[in-house]
């Protein structure tokens, strides 16, 4: 309940997003509709308490515990 109320204010979402602990630091997030869903994975990046979330597409058959983080896309706009 933590992370769903703290991701709730900087998502700016129009739906009510499920979210479910799946282990490992690893969370699983169900939208209600696409805007929202695309607005989390392509708006970004996105904070929580000075830690970077990275935020990507389900697969079939991923595991938490197996799961590794490869890449990170970084596309932040710095303004002068």
């Amino acid at each position: 309940m933590y992370l769903h109320k703290r991701l709730k204010t900087p998502w700016k979402l129009q739906g009510d997003p499920s979210l479910v602990d799946l282990g490992n630091e690893f969370f699983l997030s169900k939208f209600s509709n696409n805007e929202d869903k695309e607005h989390v994975l392509f708006e970004g990046p996105w904070m929580d308490a000075d830690h970077y979330l990275t935020i990507r597409t389900w697969h079939l058959n991923f595991d938490p515990y197996v799961a590794t983080i490869d890449k990170v896309a970084w596309g932040l706009d710095y303004q002068t």
